[in-house]
């Protein structure tokens, strides 16, 4: 076990970790430029924790919060691999390897807290635990119940597997599969970031998604939930399942079979490979799913039409909401930069394919201009 960032680096209001990751990757982190990073804070506080009826402690918005707009970002508590190793000197069934999992994850947790201030080793124990199926112990329970996936944290030939961490804060915002926001890991701080995906009122509750695929069935949502967190989703989408599971699937097909729009942009109508990622931002708009990337690929596609089109108004009206959407994901500084020159009027000129579609331009009145708000 190791704390990262380690107390003598890292501010006391950013707080630290109790980690359980090996040496090599350690010392990869360590290594990064300027680790840690300071945490960023909003200019004034977005959120408050309330009391949700049914739901435990929940998050709900302070303020007006724009999409992209950071609400928190924060430490974990604890940090630990997804599947914990055993060393046996039998070969013991599945369900006894899944117990000593489970013992061998419970101990290590305990020494975790051990080492937290009283205000981290509370704020762990008041989580909820939805584990007690007679494996788990209580400590554990809570970290399976309240983890979020942190992926590969750094990609390290020896050791490349995925690791989960527990929050003070974060752990306590509530799901939805139609949700307003989005949480993205950053190893260079040591730390989680929630972003709005898309427009928060105050007073409406901040939700993320625990699940993986937000496109999956409502069928398939809720049994994941209540197999691994213990509850029957009631978000408007598993409400009214039936229409919500039409467009989803619309959306799943438009993702898996984009218009070739690039091999159609010199020969064809723009009318023509405009049409599928516009569907897709609509859908999108209905659900409320935002937080997939396949709303991202889609903007930026109705971007480039509009470029090929020669309609600055449009593209710069998509490029702003584009930049504002890559906050929310992980993009390099080479695509952040490229979508920031979309909303340059003078740059967006200067690109080979603008205006080369403006023989179409008579029929822009054909194509709807989607709200994005």
């Amino acid at each position: 076990m190791t704390t990262l960032p380690p107390k003598a680096l890292a501010n006391p209001h950013d707080g630290w970790a109790e980690c359980f990751i090996p040496p090599s990757m350690e010392k990869a982190i360590l290594a990064l430029p300027g680790f840690p990073a300071a945490l960023q804070r909003p200019l004034q506080r977005t959120y408050s924790l309330v009391d949700v009826l049914g739901k435990g402690r929940g998050m709900i918005a302070a303020c007006e919060i724009q999409a992209g707009d950071l609400i928190i970002e924060e430490r974990p508590l604890v940090v630990g691999p997804t599947d914990w190793t055993v060393r046996t000197s039998v070969l013991p069934s599945l369900l006894q390897v899944e117990r000593m999992q489970a013992a061998q994850e419970e101990q290590m947790v305990h020494a975790a807290l051990q080492r937290m201030t009283s205000e981290y080793r509370k704020a762990f124990e008041d989580l909820l635990n939805s584990r007690e199926d007679g494996i788990s112990g209580p400590l554990r329970g809570r970290c399976k119940t309240n983890g979020f996936a942190l992926g590969n944290i750094i990609h390290d030939d020896d050791d490349d597997k995925p690791f989960y961490g527990v929050f003070k804060t974060l752990s306590r915002v509530n799901h939805s599969c139609s949700p307003n926001a989005h949480y993205q890991w950053c190893t260079a701080s040591f730390s989680m970031q929630l972003r709005a995906t898309r427009r928060i009122a105050p007073g409406e509750p901040i939700l993320l998604s625990y699940l993986s695929d937000l496109l999956d069935s409502s069928t398939k949502r809720r049994e994941t939930l209540l197999r691994d967190y213990g509850f029957e989703c009631d978000c408007p989408s598993c409400h009214d399942h039936i229409q919500s599971d039409i467009r989803r699937a619309r959306l799943l097909t438009l993702s898996d079979n984009p218009v070739p729009y690039r091999d159609l942009m010199w020969r064809k109508s723009p009318l023509i490979w405009i049409q599928a990622p516009l569907e897709v931002v609509n859908l999108v708009a209905l659900e409320n799913v935002q937080a997939c990337r396949e709303f991202l690929k889609a903007l930026y596609e109705v971007m480039n039409a509009y470029a090929v089109l020669g309609d600055l108004c449009a593209v710069s009206r998509y490029a702003s909401r584009l930049v504002s959407m890559a906050k929310v994901f992980e993009l390099s500084s080479e695509e952040r930069n490229a979508l920031l020159s979309y909303t340059d009027a003078g740059e967006v000129k200067k690109s080979l394919h603008f205006g080369f579609g403006q023989g179409w331009r008579k029929k822009l009145n054909d194509i709807p201009m989607m709200s994005l708000d």
